[in-house]
């Protein structure tokens, strides 16, 4: 699992902070991903790819877990196991 943010002025790793808006990037080649964004303790977004890429404009400290599972019946994932938890990337 690889998390990170960029912008076009610096590079910015999970545990870091910055002022300036920035894209968040997660990539995964984990089987069958399951990845939740967070802002805070807000969830923004739960993907089912192995790649997103979000664009970070709001502050506060945005974080991600990812998950695999087994398989899926329409919306529900069975098998649903804990990948990696990241420290946040934080927008002051």
């Amino acid at each position: 699992v690889n998390v990170f943010g960029y912008s076009e002025r610096s590079f910015y790793l999970p545990g870091e902070e910055t002022f300036y808006g920035f894209r968040y990037v997660v990539t995964t080649d984990v089987e069958n991903p399951l990845v939740y964004v967070f802002r805070g303790e807000e969830l923004l977004g739960v993907y089912t790819q192995g790649r997103i890429n979000i664009q970070v404009r709001r502050e506060g400290a945005y974080r991600v877990v990812v998950m695999s599972y087994k398989f899926r019946v329409g919306r529900v994932f069975f098998g649903v196991r804990t990948v990696a938890v990241t420290p946040p990337i934080r927008l002051m």
